[in-house]
């Protein structure tokens, strides 16, 4: 109800008629028609009014009226200015204009938001369930309480925090005390039942199963009710509508430390030498805001350069000592841990296998890693399969249907220091190097052929990875390292990595030094080639020499026969046109 006459031609039994019409559970279209008495100049008519809804909630619901109605008649006692915001005696006056609730002030402007706030806004409109999910840390809280305040509606918004509840809680009375009700769960339905209201459940996934049982059965017997959840996973109910709420991007993100640096220290500004790296900071930490947040809180006592320096330790840095917020709330780590620990022990392995990867995953990758932390593979799709629906793993599928994982930077770090607090981080790391080395055997076999193209393309999609394996296998596995960069060499030379190719190929060299002096030689003489199509002919003419010396040595006429051929090469970019001839040459004549 919009609108509620109070013309002075009406008589109080007129009044008194409507109001029995309206009902007690009604009660907030009852603030209505006691804010119109009073404003039509009727202050004792709207005191009767006030006393005939309070005896009606003892006699049917039991319970005094909530604090909306008691506030209102102590403004209409002290005949508070702030009710006439009309002129008394009009025809027609509105009802109240704020609809009741309890959301809090936000302390600060939502960033980067609007096109989310305009979804949720035709979401809420149109579904009576609809679930705001995604990863700690997103803003999934603050983005439902904005996206709340956009209802005006006689039952209120309500925001139910469920932070603190667990297995033993029961979330029914736990909603009903948010609204000021006595007698449980069928007090609940019986407010629910009578003026539209937007219940807004905050953090579900914890009790998601008892959340998903009330809404559903208040849904069913409350047709007026809007639910609006936080959940890092789907309450799994028909009709609901999941929203996902993504990280920030880059452009917003900066807006959001620049705005809450601000608010930390006055003097705070963006400038051309410090914009860059505050870019860089938001790019390392994924647009998460909450984490953008908590490093913007850092400019207190830090320069922007400091904090971008101390991302190595980002858990650390990323926690703000001076605020009461819950801890989950102003620390990153806090926040992560409290979706890691709601896992199923093969989930936390789950994250544990993806935090080996530095540039993603491929699902057979993953799944071998997995495999020798204990998890059989046959349930590994099930394990990411959860891991996707807790927001905590991301899923990218290319045009051919192949399926990578990929983690967020900060939840990376935090199941990778899970791992190495398992003891379990050297076994996972050997077989991600393992798998690396047998797709270098794969591209070494088919990138001179009609599997170039895919060899490439994987290639290019693994650089992270196969980096992250030779730093590893340098360490722990150098033979297993020479086999990776053996493998992966012509494919540089297909990619034109050049310099960097040749770099990685001559470490991992140096590294396994227990490697056959052919395999050394056949690697340095691909290393040649790398630097010589890079323009870096001096170091590929000391690669091709070492080669060639490594093959007088052994007297291995087809290595030799190899070299004559990068050296062929060679000396096209050296410009000796007879020397290409006669190296060419002498080449091919090996038996």
């Amino acid at each position: 109800m919009s609108f509620i006459r109070c013309d002075r031609g009406a008589t109080p039994t007129d009044h008194h008629t409507l109001a029995m019409t309206l009902g007690a559970r009604n009660r907030y279209v009852w603030s209505s028609l006691v804010t119109a008495l009073y404003r039509a100049g009727r202050q004792a008519e709207a005191l009767a009014a006030y006393s005939r809804v309070r005896t009606m909630l003892v006699d049917e619901l039991g319970v005094e009226p909530g604090p909306t109605l008691q506030a209102l008649e102590t403004q209409i006692l002290r005949q508070s200015p702030a009710l006439h915001a009309y002129p008394a005696g009009t025809a027609a006056v509105e009802s109240l204009a704020s609809t009741p609730n309890n959301l809090p002030s936000l302390s600060s402007p939502i960033v980067g938001r609007a096109a989310d706030l305009d979804t949720l806004a035709m979401l809420t409109r149109d579904h009576r369930l609809v679930t705001l999910a995604g990863p700690a840390g997103v803003g999934k809280t603050r983005l439902a309480m904005e996206a709340a305040r956009g209802r005006h509606i006689p039952g209120g918004v309500w925001l139910v925090r469920l932070d603190a509840a667990d297995s033993s809680t029961s979330i029914a009375r736990l909603v009903a005390e948010t609204l000021h009700l006595t007698g449980g769960e069928q007090s609940l339905v019986e407010r629910l039942a009578g003026a539209e209201t937007v219940l807004v459940l905050d953090g579900c996934e914890h009790v998601v199963d008892a959340v998903a049982a009330l809404v559903g059965a208040l849904l069913d017997e409350a047709p007026r009710l809007h639910v609006m959840a936080t959940s890092q996973v789907s309450l799994g109910l028909d009709g609901e509508v999941v929203h996902q709420i993504e990280p920030l991007r880059t452009a917003d993100a900066v807006a959001l430390f620049e705005a809450r640096a601000v608010a930390t220290r006055s003097r705070f500004a963006l400038d051309a030498d410090t914009t860059p790296i505050v870019h860089g900071v938001c790019v390392a930490l994924d647009g998460l805001p909450l984490a953008i947040e908590l490093a913007a809180a850092r400019t207190r006592s830090l320069s922007v350069q400091e904090i971008a320096r101390r991302l190595d330790d980002r858990f650390t840095l990323l926690r703000d000592p001076t605020s009461r917020r819950p801890e989950r709330r102003r620390a990153l780590a806090a926040a992560i841990a409290w979706s890691y620990d709601l896992l199923f022990p093969d989930d936390q392995r789950g994250l544990w296998a993806l935090s080996c990867f530095a540039g993603g995953a491929p699902l057979e990758a993953t799944e071998t890693v997995l495999a020798r932390l204990g998890v059989p593979q046959a349930s590994a799709v099930d394990v990411f399969s959860r891991l996707v629906a807790r927001s905590l793993v991301n899923v990218e599928v290319s045009s051919d249907g192949t399926v990578r994982y990929r983690l967020l930077d900060s939840i990376r770090a935090y199941a990778l220091d899970r791992l190495r607090d398992s003891g379990l981080h050297d076994t996972a790391a050997a077989a991600h190097a393992a798998w690396y080395a047998n797709l270098a055997d794969h591209c070494e076999a088919t990138v001179r052929g009609p599997g170039q193209a895919h060899a490439v393309a994987t290639v290019r999609a693994e650089r992270a990875n196969i980096d992250a394996a030779l730093a590893w296998t340098a360490a722990h596995d150098p033979p297993l390292g020479g086999r990776v960069a053996m493998g992966f060499g012509w494919t540089w030379v297909v990619l034109g990595d050049g310099v960097s190719g040749a770099e990685r190929l001559r470490s991992a060299l140096a590294a396994a030094v227990t490697l056959p002096p052919s395999t050394r030689a056949r690697g340095l003489l691909v290393a040649s080639w790398l630097e010589a199509s890079a323009g870096n002919l001096e170091r590929a003419q000391a690669d091709l020499d070492e080669a060639l010396r490594i093959a007088d040595e052994l007297a291995d006429n087809r290595l030799q026969a190899d070299a004559e051929r990068h050296g062929a090469f060679l000396s096209i970019q050296l410009g000796r046109a007879s020397d290409v001839v006669d190296l060419a040459t002498s080449s091919v004549t090996v038996t």
